[in-house]
């Protein structure tokens, strides 16, 4: 959905969150497979939040490791998903990692 609720056309290149005022987000979900994603945007780094109740079996770790894959090698960065409470708390580990420039997916 885009920032007034239409959908957005793939091959459409302009900054749809560019009308966004000062102050307002929007919400981009997503689903990948079975699993489900959403972000608040715009912001300055790329966070996504997940439903674990979506997390039911294998086939669904499969989904959110190849999410989160295809984002870091389509961003070109490091992609990381930790627990909500891991925000500024340096000593929990992130639960799963991946690194493009190495291809090295880590997680618990």
């Amino acid at each position: 959905m885009g920032a007034l609720g239409q959908d957005l056309d793939p091959n459409d290149t302009s900054d749809p969150f560019a009308t966004i005022e000062d102050g307002y987000t929007a919400t981009l979900a997503v689903r990948y497979g079975h699993t489900r994603f959403s972000a608040h945007l715009p912001v300055d780094g790329i966070e996504f939040s997940l439903w674990p109740d979506d997390i039911e079996d294998g086939d669904h770790v499969a989904d959110v490791l190849r999410f989160l894959t295809e984002l870091a090698t389509a961003c070109g960065r490091p992609a990381v998903i930790t627990a909500e409470t891991v925000t500024g708390h340096h000593e929990l580990p992130p639960l799963i990692t991946h690194d493009p420039s190495t291809g090295t997916t880590t997680h618990l």
